[in-house]
């Protein structure tokens, strides 16, 4: 039955049942194939929420991939944004095998797994919910609640994690003008990631000690047919993403900021950075 790899990924999808897991150092792969890293979600110099990630290889040629975003509990009762999102990575293959996102943005509900086959197809189930109050708890039952599952045809697709951790691990080390463009699948939906490497700077981050060098990269969705659609990974608007790496062999990402409607612009800053080995 189709439902019991939902159960299964909502399982191994947790970040408590890794926050513990102290994995064992890998000199014959990247040292950021188990890492934690915190950010801050900020919104005009004001922090708003949080977004703690997590990466353990589990074997098998398997990176495990956890990221959770939450608003902060003041803001819950306003407007929440916050949800868990998974991966499962072959890091041999350098491809996605399963992904799982479960996500709240104010009135809508969003959840979707997708299971990647050898085929070329991609199984996605997905299900959208609306509700009449944009924060939390919600009082009502939802105006709307719909579940659907279908195929997806076509060549070399991931979700965004997928994707960011195929990047990361390249080991190309961009220069300025190179673009890269990647098949995903955002909100189950084809599109292509353009990534356009705009050059160097160097930026104060704290969290890894000071001033530190980094890559400065655009990012934005187009269709398959590469007419520019806007959107992004992170905020769900119509607009670029600019996205800051470290210019090294672990391309740590320290800075992503967008413009937002309304509030004009928003900033993902790195709090905290550690590469985790066995437990001493």
């Amino acid at each position: 039955m189709k439902f019991k790899w939902l159960i299964f990924l909502a399982g191994i999808f947790t970040l408590t049942d890794i926050s513990n897991v102290y994995p064992e150092k890998d000199t014959s792969t990247p040292a950021f194939y188990n890492e934690i890293l915190k950010f801050s979600i900020d919104v005009k110099g004001i922090s708003m929420g949080s977004i703690l990630m997590r990466t353990v290889k589990t074997g098998k040629g398997f990176l495990q991939i956890n990221a959770k975003v939450e608003t902060f509990e003041s803001l819950k009762g306003i407007y929440y944004i916050g949800g868990n999102f998974g991966a499962m990575w072959n890091y041999n293959l350098r491809k996605s095998y399963m992904a799982f996102e479960d996500v709240y943005d104010g009135y809508m509900y969003m959840r979707r797994a997708y299971r990647f086959q050898n085929d070329n197809r991609v199984f996605v189930n997905k299900r959208e919910a609306k509700f009449q109050e944009a924060g939390l708890p919600h009082s009502s039952k939802p105006e709307y609640d719909d579940t659907e599952e279908y195929y997806i045809e076509g060549t070399e697709y991931q979700d965004l994690l997928g994707v960011f951790y195929t990047l990361r691990s390249s080991g190309v080390r961009p220069k300025a003008g190179e673009v890269y463009k990647l098949n995903v699948l955002p909100a189950g939906v084809k599109k292509v990631m353009i990534i356009q490497v705009v050059g160097k700077d160097v930026l104060n981050v704290p969290a890894l000690g000071g001033k530190t060098n980094v890559i400065h990269v655009k990012s934005g969705l187009a269709s398959p047919d590469q007419k520019p659609s806007g959107g992004n990974i992170f905020f769900n608007v119509k607009s670029e993403i600019d996205m800051y790496f470290t210019d090294d062999e672990n391309a740590i990402p320290v800075l992503m900021s967008a413009k937002v409607p309304i509030i004009q612009k928003a900033d993902v800053i790195l709090t905290e950075y550690q590469q985790t080995g066995k437990k001493k």
